[in-house]
């Protein structure tokens, strides 16, 4: 939709460290609109990532007279940037909550997530189920080990007979860059923590330490390695069983798959999860009460010429906080078991829209089918050819589609 009009913006300290940043679109004072219009929420990625005014048109303005966007703790225009203390999910449902109680907002009739901000729906919808309409949810992750480890792990042994890999760092045409992900923090001067998780654990330290050349230094192959990982060109394993239509929706009133030429076997739905076997739907309980110390130590490395003083005005947040969670995300999730009966049983009368790329790679198909499997009261859209970004010309037009008819309805 076009430009939509701001109609407030201002900032809500939520604790005594941590100030957010909100945003308010539509025209709350048209008289049509605040008679019959929505109130939507919009939840941005990452984690980190920020929120943006084209966010807010991806709702109708003759439908939605409130559109709500506000920057998670530590990134985008809420302060402190990159702070990572007091930073968990569990903060960031209860700023929601917070904020809708500051903006006087009974309920919001409509929550976007996308990638991230699926995690945050869900987790703040099971929280507060009476507080949410409806959700269109976009690239679903429920943060389970396996989505971390695919997108941040290694595992040398794995058997690609089957064209199946548990890390993405195994995908032939993406072993270069993992090799180019894994130099970015190799040479300086420290050991890899071992595991499957050993070179993102040395990314935490760079990211979240105190050297502020060695942070920007991560970050720049850090990115290198998201942006390669989310345009990579892969192809569907489905053979030539039948040609596919645009989009294969669940027909929850049916209970099958469909697209525009008729039915679609559940095989070919399970040809589009990437990883060799499903993931357990549960989070394993977290060891810690506490997120990973920050492992400080006299690093070396050529910063080529950037300077320390140029280095220290360069904060990125979405880099540190998506590792930050990554790295402890079994302590992030403890408190939210996202795909546990009791919990889609607090939501299972929501109604609710995944729009689900099956090509995303950042994202893929696995956990937007598990959610399915266990929330079939949800419409699930999978676009054949669709990726990760919202900007995606088949995904947008998924998602606006979902926003208007939760309007509708």
């Amino acid at each position: 939709y076009p430009p939509a009009k701001l109609s407030r913006n201002g900032t809500l300290q939520v604790d005594s460290l941590h100030t957010i940043h909100f945003e308010e679109y539509g025209d709350r004072n048209d008289e049509i609109n605040s008679t019959n219009g929505r109130t939507a929420l919009s939840l941005h990625g990452g984690p980190g990532a920020g929120s943006f005014p084209r966010h807010a048109q991806f709702f109708d303005p003759d439908k939605y007279h409130r559109v709500i966007l506000f920057d998670q703790r530590g990134c985008g225009r809420s302060t402190p940037l990159g702070e990572t203390t007091n930073n968990t999910l569990k903060d960031l449902v209860n700023d929601i909550e917070e904020l809708r109680n500051h903006l006087d907002v009974d309920k919001f009739d409509v929550v976007l997530g996308g990638s991230w901000g699926s995690s945050l729906a869900l987790a703040y919808a099971q929280s507060f189920p009476e507080r949410v309409g409806s959700m269109v949810l976009r690239g679903v992750c429920l943060f389970r080990p396996q989505e971390i480890d695919w997108l941040f792990g290694n595992a040398d042994d794995e058997n690609l007979a089957d064209g199946q890999t548990s890390c993405v760092s195994n995908r032939n045409k993406l072993k270069e860059a993992w090799v180019n992900f894994t130099e970015g923090v190799a040479n300086d001067g420290t050991e890899f923590e071992g595991g499957n998780r050993s070179v993102l654990k040395k990314y935490y330290n760079h990211l979240l330490g105190s050297d502020p050349v060695a942070r920007a230094m991560a970050t720049k192959s850090w990115f290198r390695w998201e942006m390669g990982v989310s345009s990579f060109n892969n192809s569907l394993n489905i053979g030539n069983k039948r040609d596919l239509g645009d989009v294969i929706v669940w027909d929850k009133t049916e209970g099958r798959w469909l697209d525009q030429n008729g039915d679609v076997d559940n095989e070919i739905i399970e040809s589009f999860r990437r990883w060799p076997q499903k993931a357990p739907l549960l989070h394993l309980d977290s060891s810690t009460s506490s997120p990973k110390p920050v492992l400080e130590g006299n690093l070396t490395y050529n910063a080529g010429n950037l300077s320390r003083t140029d280095a220290e005005k360069f904060i990125p947040a979405q880099a540190m906080l998506t590792c930050h969670y990554s790295v402890n995300d079994a302590f992030m999730m403890s408190d939210f078991q996202l795909l546990a009966t009791h919990n889609i049983d607090r939501i299972r009368h929501i109604p609710c829209i995944a729009v689900q790329g099956a090509r995303d790679f950042i994202c893929p198909p696995d956990s937007a089918l598990d959610l399915s499997e266990v929330w079939p009261e949800m419409e699930c859209r999978i676009v054949t050819e669709g990726k990760h970004s919202m900007y995606d010309p088949r995904i947008l037009s998924e998602l606006i589609e979902a926003t208007d008819h939760m309007a509708e309805s």
